[in-house]
């Protein structure tokens, strides 16, 4: 479980350094080239910057064990995430 926990957290941390690489180079192409396109898809890539962290945030809430308050864990927080993400993506 742990090592399948770790694979995750390491793709979402993938994600978020390309992802954050995407943007600031394509708005200084943008700002340079004066291409608002470029910006607006710099714009964008923040988005899935975003996405990534409540995916990341799901996950780390998902792994926890169970305990009093909630007795049989924290599974659905990834599926709340998804949820999130997926309105966020509409």
């Amino acid at each position: 479980m742990h090592t399948d926990l770790n694979r995750g957290l390491r793709s979402i941390q993938l994600s978020l350094l390309s992802n954050a690489a995407l943007a600031l180079v394509k708005l200084t192409a943008g700002l340079v080239g004066n291409s608002y396109a470029l910006v607006a898809d710099a714009v964008e890539s923040s988005s899935d910057i975003f996405a990534s962290l409540i995916v990341w945030g799901g996950l780390r809430i998902a792994s926890r064990d169970p305990d009093h308050d909630y007795p049989f864990g924290y599974g659905k927080a990834e599926t709340v995430a998804s949820a999130a993400v997926s309105l966020m993506l509409l």
